[in-house]
């Protein structure tokens, strides 16, 4: 899948945990962090691309690596929950950063699921690398399909109708 693709794919994946978090909140808004993460790690696996000796839909391409960025966001956002400027933090930043590393599995995960939809012999993702060598790969688009990339980008956007509708 291509950019347009992958942000179609995170935005779908997002999307029950964007309605699950305003409707326990209450607060539609909150669950912003969450989406925008998800979105803008949805094209992390493919820093392979970038970097010498990773093949492309190699190590970057697994739950493992999802699992590390999202430790490292989790990390990430605990250093933030524990400086405090003022006495008590809010309830809504602390839920607006603890869903930050939701988001960034999501988009990884989101990667996987878009990129095993692609057809082609060298396309196949390896998920559960390291345990695993099993190659998953549905083989029904292109990846550089315009019809499949819109559509996922479209049906994305369109799984947050009853989000706006909580508005």
């Amino acid at each position: 899948m291509n950019q347009m693709g992958h942000w179609g794919a995170a935005l779908l994946f997002a999307a029950p945990g964007a309605l699950a978090t305003a409707a326990i909140t209450g607060n539609p808004y909150l669950s912003t962090p969450y989406v925008a993460f998800a979105v803008a790690f949805s094209r992390a696996p493919d820093i392979d691309q970038r970097l010498p000796f990773i093949s492309h839909r190699g190590a970057t391409h697994t739950l493992a690596f999802a699992l590390l960025l999202t430790a490292v966001a989790a990390v990430a956002t605990s250093g933030a929950l524990q400086y405090k400027p003022f006495p008590e933090i809010p309830l809504s930043t602390v839920t607006l950063l603890a869903l930050v590393p939701g988001g960034v599995f999501t988009g990884v995960v989101s990667h996987l699921a878009a990129d095993m939809l692609t057809e082609g012999y060298d396309y196949a993702v390896t998920p559960f690398w390291p345990l695993s060598d099993q190659t998953y790969q549905l083989g029904i688009a292109s990846a550089s399909s315009v019809f499949w990339n819109t559509s996922l980008l479209l049906c994305g956007g369109l799984s947050y109708i009853p989000l706006f509708l909580l508005l």
